[in-house]
């Protein structure tokens, strides 16, 4: 039988009619594609003043409908709440709005996530425009960033380039936003854990170096042990992406 599962922010009920659309329609058709995905969606509208972002996750594999219908909960409400959990411990995250869940019966089927849409950020996919001075400012304010996370026991396991916005605030002072953040871990404390986040969040080996030596400064770690670490981590990561390829290529001939 089935069934659809609809929670609104309590201080968000204008968004209720807009849940109840894409519940019953899918994303609308005013919305405007900013990302499509093998994987999901992510579209961007303004309804009543408002500018919001709705990310659509595709219907999970058999293992994983019944998974997320019966043992877990599903990849929007985790969305949902690591925003309310990151958003009270104090990082910057997209104001959660609603989630939405579609099942039939046991298995569960597609479900989105609604926030507030962000203007004006860009994300680590790109560090044009940046002087070595500004590099160092960037890196020396997300090392301190990295820092919090792991103070806090956050591990966001898809810490990539373009899950993290950023944006200048002041002079020398950049904002940041977490973005995907339906993968992650509290009350981690496994420091090897941890310092993958360094894997993915850059491809500037200058730009990695320096983001080492701000959290070796900002954890109060020595500069040299901070950066083999992150070198060793990096090595590693890399090549488990390496051998991940050839066996898919395998595979394909």
């Amino acid at each position: 039988m089935a069934s659809v599962k609809i929670f609104v922010s309590p201080w968000a009920p204008d968004v209720e009619p807009l849940a109840h659309e894409v519940a019953a329609n899918g994303l609308p058709a005013d919305s405007t594609m900013i990302y499509n995905g093998r994987r999901n969606k992510v579209v961007k509208l303004n309804r009543e003043n408002r500018d919001i972002n709705i990310k659509a996750f595709r219907v999970p594999n058999i293992v994983n409908r019944i998974v997320y219908g019966t043992f877990r909960f599903g990849k929007a409400r985790r969305s949902y709440e690591h925003a309310l959990r990151l958003r009270n411990l104090g990082f910057n995250t997209p104001e959660p709005l609603a989630y939405i869940e579609l099942s039939n019966g046991l298995l569960f089927g597609r479900s989105y996530y609604i926030c507030q849409q962000l203007e004006g950020f860009r994300d680590m996919r790109s560090l044009e425009g940046h002087d070595t001075g500004s590099l160092i400012q960037l890196a020396d304010c997300l090392g301190l960033l990295i820092a919090r996370l792991h103070d806090a026991g956050i591990w966001m396991k898809d810490f990539s380039q373009g899950n993290l916005l950023y944006r200048p605030v002041a002079k020398g002072r950049f904002e940041f936003f977490l973005i995907d953040i339906n993968r992650m871990e509290f009350d981690v404390t496994d420091r090897k854990k941890l310092m993958k986040n360094f894997d993915t969040i850059t491809d500037d080996d200058k730009f990695l170096t320096l983001l080492s030596m701000a959290y070796a400064q900002h954890t109060g770690q020595p500069k040299e042990e901070v950066l083999r670490t992150v070198i060793n981590t990096r090595i590693n990561f890399l090549a488990r992406k390496e051998n991940k390829e050839m066996f898919k290529k395998l595979f394909r001939v």
